[in-house]
């Protein structure tokens, strides 16, 4: 509550202040300017619906001398009276070789030592959030004595090792259901986050071309429903014991 209240004197003392100040025109002629100002809003998603409804005031009062530009990650959290007095404008992810492109340059600039497979892993990681990538590469090369390796990756973005993921799998092969449980056990000793732990596990299972389609759909229903119980406050180890020991079952029962 008290967030949204600061929100909103935002919106009332400096945002609508500067929409109603009008705008002089230019008098030289090789110095066009456009009778109104922009205002950028980044992250507008993460307002609240008050704080959008009075938003909305402020665009319908001050059309005339100001435009809004509205910058979100999630147009389902823009309130509808919001978003349809909007030009919607909606950019691709930017591809993994243009990212890629961009940390070596930015590796050259700096003098950093990089493994070229190293950046692609971390724009994986980031799941085409450059942002990200930039941040967890400045990490690393702190943290690294500016060497961008594999390795340093995987650390810093904490990130479960293959070969961890893979001990998973192999107490599938085994049937074990005592292994299983001191996989779990084994990778929150660890450290790993149970939401990186399922994170990796729904890719290896969606990326698994041994696996029926019937078989991947039913682990899949499993993974939300752990995911669904996390967030409402389940404990760790016991939903990740039900996610694989489910999986297990749908993995060695015939269809």
């Amino acid at each position: 509550m008290p967030q949204t209240i600061e929100v909103l004197v935002l919106l009332e003392k400096k945002i609508k202040k500067f929409a109603e100040t009008a705008v002089t025109k230019n008098p030289d002629p090789k110095y066009p300017c456009p009778s109104y100002k922009i205002i950028i809003l980044d992250e507008a998603d993460l307002m609240t619906s008050e704080a959008q409804s009075a938003l909305r005031r402020i665009i319908e009062d001050n059309s005339a001398t100001t435009r809004f530009c509205i910058i979100c990650n999630y147009i389902t959290k823009i309130i509808e009276p919001l978003s349809s007095r909007c030009v919607k404008f909606r950019f691709k992810p930017i591809s993994e070789e243009a990212q890629v492109d961009r940390l070596e340059y930015i590796c050259k600039e700096e003098g950093l030592v990089y493994e070229k497979d190293a950046l692609f892993n971390l724009v994986q990681i980031t799941e085409g959030d450059m942002r990200r990538s930039v941040n967890l590469l400045q990490s690393i090369g702190l943290l690294f004595d500016r060497e961008i390796s594999e390795e340093g990756v995987t650390e810093i973005s904490g990130m479960v090792p293959v070969k961890e993921m893979n001990k998973v799998f192999g107490a599938y092969k085994s049937g074990s259901i005592d292994g299983l449980i001191k996989v779990v056990d084994e990778l929150l000793l660890e450290g790993f986050s149970p939401e990186q732990i399922i994170n990796q596990y729904f890719e290896a299972i969606l990326n698994d071309a041994n696996i029926n389609q019937v078989k991947k759909c039913r682990i899949l229903e499993k993974i939300s429903a752990c995911e669904a119980s996390l967030n409402e406050g389940g404990r760790d180890d016991l939903q990740l014991y039900n996610l694989f020991s489910s999986s297990l079952s749908i993995l060695t029962k015939p269809l």
